[in-house]
C-alpha cells in the first residue's frame, strides 16, 4: 500500500478471512456438511472490493457461486446483515471474532477457506517520532493483532 504526499504508513499485522453464518439461519436454510452445500445458501455480497465475495476452498478448482441476499455497502453494514440472518458472508476475523466467541456467529469450514490474510495498516499524517502518544498506540495495536 503506498502513500500519498504526506501520509504516513505502518504495516501492524495480518488477519486471517472467516466465513460465517447466523445459527438461526443455518437452522432454517440447513447446515452445510461440505463447502458444496453452501450453494443452497444465500450470500451477503459486499459491493466493493470483489474479492471478499469470493468463496474459494482448498481443493476446489473454481471458487463457488452463491445467489445473492442483499449487497452491503461495508463491514459493519454487511455483518449487522449477516447477524440478522440474511446469508453468509466472508469477513476478516477481527471483524467476527467476538460475535464466534459468543455464538451470534458461527464460523463455516474453518482453515478451508482460500483467501490471503488481510494485512492491517495504519495510515497517518505525523511521525510518530514527533507524538509519543501515537507510537505506542500503534505499538499497542500492532501487539494485539
Amino acid at each position: 500500500m503506498g502513500a500519498d504526499a504526506g501520509q504516513l504508513h505502518r504495516k501492524l499485522g495480518r488477519t486471517p478471512w472467516k466465513l460465517v453464518a447466523a445459527p438461526e439461519y443455518l437452522d432454517r436454510m440447513g447446515w452445510p456438511s461440505s463447502p458444496q452445500d453452501l450453494k443452497a445458501l444465500e450470500q451477503v455480497r459486499f459491493a466493493a472490493p470483489e474479492h471478499i465475495n469470493t468463496l474459494q476452498f482448498k481443493g476446489m478448482p473454481e471458487p463457488l457461486s452463491l445467489p445473492t441476499s442483499v449487497v452491503a455497502g461495508n463491514g459493519e453494514a454487511a455483518r449487522r446483515l449477516v447477524l440478522g440472518s440474511l446469508g453468509i458472508a466472508r469477513f476478516s476475523d477481527f471483524m467476527v471474532a467476538d460475535d464466534i466467541h459468543a455464538g451470534r456467529l458461527v464460523e463455516l469450514f474453518a482453515g478451508e477457506l482460500e483467501a490471503a490474510p488481510l494485512d492491517i495498516t495504519a495510515l497517518y499524517l505525523t511521525p510518530t517520532a514527533g507524538l509519543r502518544r501515537l507510537a505506542v498506540f500503534l505499538d499497542w495495536v500492532g501487539g494485539i493483532l
